[in-house]
């Protein structure tokens, strides 16, 4: 077989369709039988045309994808949902169907009966990964179903999954300390660590990151990491107060993820002089705090190729190990529109 492109009246003369329904299997159109689509394979086969042809114009009417996604007050959520929402309006997915899942972000087990009660007809899944034993269970038993798993955003590298899709979350982390790193003049002094809980997998890995990174730049900077702060008000306020209680010793601090608008909000209003702030994903706080130069850099997703990348994995129509994506590294003076 060759690569040469295919020319539809050829496969519309020798499969005995017409030129349209031909146009609409090659396009992955809604409303193919199955049979018709077997038709014009079997005519670019014929014709001698290769199977990357093919794979690349696969009818999607028949796939089924689910995701599984976290909710909560972080609007990084609402980042991700949004992400995922454009790439399915897209042309080259037409056809394929897309069924939209919740869970409580702070709560991983009500992921369990999500995954426990998806429907036999499901071709793949799309989720974001936590650090959980009884979830790496359910991806694993979704395997053995068929089931392809791919994590976004978050791995669950313990778990059978099919691919991630993402961006190197220790890589993050390391970026975030060389950044702050540079950022604070030399000295004796304290970095905060800052986590919103434990459960995500990206989390954990931009925290060590982060340590290995800074200890070996900066040895003179100690890291601290108060309390993971999860969704509490009152948790954010104490962890804020005992930032602010460190006066001049404190120097710089990370925001690894769960980042509550209270937390960034409290941080950017504190009267700690000289701070420096690396976060993560432009949202609302962010940016604001960006802008009002509270932050220094946040780093953060493309979720828009996040969600391509993971569509067209979770649909067999891009190599799985095709998922690592860039960490975007924005400042006051390159935010996107």
């Amino acid at each position: 077989m060759t690569d040469k492109k295919a020319r539809m009246g050829d496969v519309a003369r020798l499969s005995g369709l017409s030129r349209s329904t031909v146009d609409r299997v090659l396009n992955g159109r809604a409303g193919v039988r199955s049979e018709t689509v077997r038709r014009v394979e079997d005519a670019m086969r014929a014709l001698g045309y290769a199977p990357s042809s093919l794979s690349a114009h696969r009818v999607l009417q028949d796939q089924t994808v689910a995701m599984v996604l976290p909710q909560g007050t972080n609007p990084f959520f609402d980042v991700i949902h949004a992400g995922l929402q454009s790439a399915m309006a897209q042309d080259a997915y037409l056809g394929a169907k897309f069924h939209v899942h919740r869970f409580d972000a702070y709560a991983p087990d009500t992921m369990l009966p999500v995954l426990r009660d998806l429907p036999d007809d499901t071709d793949a899944v799309l989720l974001v990964g936590v650090d959980n034993d009884l979830v790496t269970r359910e991806i694993t038993a979704l395997w053995r179903r068929g089931i392809r798993v791919v994590t976004i955003v978050s791995d669950a590298p313990q778990a059978r999954r099919f691919a991630y899709v993402g961006q190197d979350n220790f890589a993050a982390g390391r970026t975030a300390a060389r950044l702050l790193a540079a950022m604070i003049p030399p000295g004796q002094g304290e970095v905060a660590l800052l986590l919103g809980h434990l459960q995500f997998r990206h989390l954990l890995d931009r925290m060590s990151g982060f340590r290995q990174a800074l200890g070996t730049a900066r040895p003179d900077l100690t890291v601290i990491q108060p309390p993971a702060y999860g969704s509490d008000p009152e948790m954010t306020r104490s962890v804020v107060a005992d930032l602010s209680s460190r006066g001049g010793r404190l120097r710089g601090a990370y925001l690894a993820g769960g980042g509550q608008p209270e937390l960034i909000t409290a941080i950017s209003e504190s009267q700690i002089d000289q701070l420096r702030v690396i976060g993560h994903e432009v949202t609302p706080a962010t940016r604001q705090a960006l802008e009002k130069e509270k932050f220094q850099a946040v780093l953060a997703h493309n979720m828009f190729d996040v969600a391509t990348r993971g569509l067209d994995i979770a649909l067999g129509r891009r190599d799985p190990q095709d998922g690592r994506c860039a960490i975007d590294i924005f400042v006051r003076d390159n935010l996107p529109n």
